[in-house]
């Protein structure tokens, strides 16, 4: 009896160590790219990602929640292009899970993809373009209507045909002439062919 009751102390401490997990899930702002992610922790059936009923069997992709939902928001740096009454349109864009107390990934469902026209992938990605931009706005060669339409357009969606695609490349190139940066264009170039 002794050795029975070992033994499932083991079993349960090991199911305890194993099965434990982070779970996350990470949402994206359509319009502003602000990222959230909501996680928690669940003890489940498939220590660190591997089921031990068998992949078609119904106890496999049972668990427990642990703690209650953890949420976390990273604004973005485009927020200040857009009106204060902005508000978030979050999408889904993926969730994992994590083992081994919330280290070891094991897995992950892909959302909704969406691509980013060159306006939006240079406002985000060099600071200095977003001074330019900015400094635009401020000085009324740019309003902000137009830069929140260039940013807010997938070129996946609408089309690299769009007016807003092209004007967000020839802004992209005008800026590049005036401020060279090899590395920036380089990235750029590999997104969006030639600048």
């Amino acid at each position: 009896m002794k050795k029975l009751a070992l033994a499932l102390l083991l079993i349960l401490i090991a199911s305890l160590v194993l099965g434990h997990y982070r779970w996350q899930e990470d949402y994206r702002c359509e319009l502003c790219f602000a990222q959230k992610s909501v996680s928690e922790w669940r003890l489940g059936a498939q220590p660190l990602g591997y089921p031990i009923f068998g992949g078609d069997k119904p106890l496999t992709f049972r668990s427990i929640r642990l703690t209650k939902p953890v949420e976390h928001v990273s604004p973005s740096v485009a927020t200040r292009l857009f009106p204060v009454e902005h508000r978030h349109e979050w999408i889904f864009a993926q969730a994992s899970t994590y083992y081994l107390f919330g280290e070891k990934p094991a897995g992950r469902v892909l959302g909704t993809s969406r691509q980013m026209g060159p306006f939006a992938y240079a406002f985000l990605n060099n600071p200095e373009f977003r001074a330019y931009a900015e400094e635009l706005i401020r000085s009324n060669r740019l309003s902000q209507t137009q830069a929140v339409s260039m940013f807010v357009f997938d070129p996946g969606r609408e089309g690299r045909l769009d007016p807003r695609y092209m004007r967000g490349m020839q802004m992209v190139r005008d800026f590049l002439a005036t401020h060279p940066n090899r590395t920036f264009e380089e990235s750029f170039k590999s997104g969006f062919g030639g600048a």
